[in-house]
């Protein structure tokens, strides 16, 4: 049983989307506390949030914001050490439900 993420952005255990998404806050600046929970200002509007604190079990994240989303793990792909054929996946499948007006889904 794992994690499944429509638009096959990604498919795998809970653990290794749980490093990957630490490696991601890294790549980006933020701190990562012991409890995987990470710090960033209240009023950050930046889109990689939506990612950051969305559940890893279940809910969607809008089309209309995976294209930004998109752009924005671009921007941290050169700083992914571990997670670089994953995150680029995970832009591939943002791209595609961008351009088909589709959510991205978890289950």
């Amino acid at each position: 049983m794992g994690l499944d993420v429509s638009h096959d952005c990604f498919s795998g255990g809970y653990g290794k989307y749980l490093r990957w998404r630490v490696e991601l806050c890294e790549a980006a600046g933020y701190i990562v506390d012991n409890d995987y929970r990470f710090q960033h200002n209240v009023n950050d509007k930046e889109v990689l949030i939506e990612l950051l604190e969305h559940s890893d079990c279940d809910g969607e994240i809008k089309w209309e914001i995976s294209e930004s989303l998109a752009n924005r793990l671009e921007e941290l792909l050169p700083k992914m050490q571990q997670f670089k054929k994953e995150t680029m996946q995970f832009i591939s499948g943002l791209r595609e439900a961008f351009k088909d007006k589709e959510n991205i889904e978890y289950s």
